[in-house]
Order: structure tokens, then C-alpha cells, then sequence
């Protein structure tokens, strides 16, 4: 996404004339189509559902038909994109509510939100958007784009789950009871010192 707005702020501040203007549109709604392949990638991760990589793979065959296709064709490719990517999200959002509680689904919720958020933004900030509605709704659009993304990076930063990714120095005892309570094995990871120190 950096890439996209830097291209874009090149190509309407410095490279004005052909052929570099057209290079740095192509290469930002190219770097667009990759962030969002990226991030539907990351959601087939770690969804449960059998997708078959089908959001992953239509995000790099948009990426592609970018490099190629006219001008004209921009546009579509990435409001196409971005419809995808908000299934994505809402697949996402539903899995997380109906497999989390606490302080968890509230981690969830602002990950959402500011995916939404920067969204909405994408949408304000497109070419169709400044040249329909005007540079107002454009600046708002840019505005709600860096927001989002701030409240997206933030959320993952200080998820409560990150730290249980790293299971080896979370782990402290692993029990196996059978059905009815009976203990049938137990093991300890960490002595009762380095827990406290840690």
C-alpha cells in the first residue's frame, strides 16, 4: 500500500507526462492488487474453510491482467479486488466471533474496524471518486485510509494472541485427562523459578 500512494503521488506531482506517468499508475494499482493478494492470503491462513487458495489466486491473476490490461481497466480490477477482499474480512469476522470470547473478540473487532475503515478510505481516495466527487471527498478518503491502517497495525501489534504464537516459552505444563477426569499424563516445560521471572 505505501508503494500504491507513493506511486500515485509520484505520478501526479513529478512524472505528469507520457510515457512515466502511465509506468508509475501502472505500477501503483499493481502494488494495490499485490497488498490486497497479500492480504487475502494471510485470511486463507487462517480460516478454516476450504477455499483452495481461490482468493489468493484470483488476487495474483488481477495483479497480472494490471500489467496488461488498458488504462480503462484499472478501476474495475480494483474496486474487483477490493469487493474481494471485504468477503475476505467478513469471512474472517465471522469465524473469529464464533471461535473467540474476551479480550480476544475485542482484539478481533478492532482489526475489522480498521480494515473497514481503511477501506471505505481506498474507495474515497480512487481515481473515479477525485474525478467524480471532487478532492474534498478525496482527502477524506486519504485521511480514513492512513486511520485504518494505523488502527489495523496497532490492533495486530498488541493482539493478545501474538504472544501465544510463541507456544515454546509460553508453554508451561501440558495435561492429558481422559474423559471423566482421569490424569493420564502431565509434563512440565518450565520450572517454577523461570515462570515467575518471566
Amino acid at each position: 500500500m505505501a508503494i500504491n500512494s507513493g506511486a500515485f503521488m509520484v505520478s501526479s506531482f513529478w512524472f505528469t507526462e507520457e510515457p512515466s506517468y502511465s509506468i508509475f499508475v501502472t505500477i501503483g494499482y499493481v502494488a494495490l492488487t499485490f497488498a490486497l493478494t497479500g492480504f487475502l492470503f494471510a485470511m486463507e491462513q487462517i480460516l478454516p474453510y476450504r477455499t483452495r487458495h481461490i482468493f489468493s489466486i484470483l488476487g495474483l491473476i488481477s495483479a497480472f491482467v494490471t500489467i496488461i490490461a488498458p488504462y480503462s481497466w484499472y478501476e474495475i480490477i480494483a474496486l474487483l479486488i477490493a469487493l474481494l477482499a471485504l468477503v475476505g474480512i467478513m469471512f474472517f469476522l465471522r469465524h473469529a466471533f464464533q471461535n473467540t470470547i474476551g479480550d480476544v473478540r475485542r482484539n478481533v473487532k478492532f482489526v475489522v474496524t480498521g480494515f473497514l475503515i481503511a477501506w471505505v478510505g481506498f474507495l474515497g481516495r480512487s481515481d473515479y471518486t477525485y474525478n467524480n466527487i471532487g478532492e474534498t471527498m478525496y482527502s477524506i478518503g486519504t485521511l480514513l485510509l492512513v486511520i485504518g491502517g494505523i488502527i489495523f497495525g496497532l490492533a495486530l501489534i498488541y493482539s493478545v494472541a501474538l504472544d501465544e504464537l510463541d507456544w515454546r516459552t509460553q508453554l508451561v505444563s501440558l495435561y492429558a485427562i481422559q474423559e471423566g477426569g482421569l490424569l493420564v499424563f502431565h509434563h512440565e516445560f518450565g520450572c517454577k523459578k523461570q515462570i515467575e521471572d518471566h
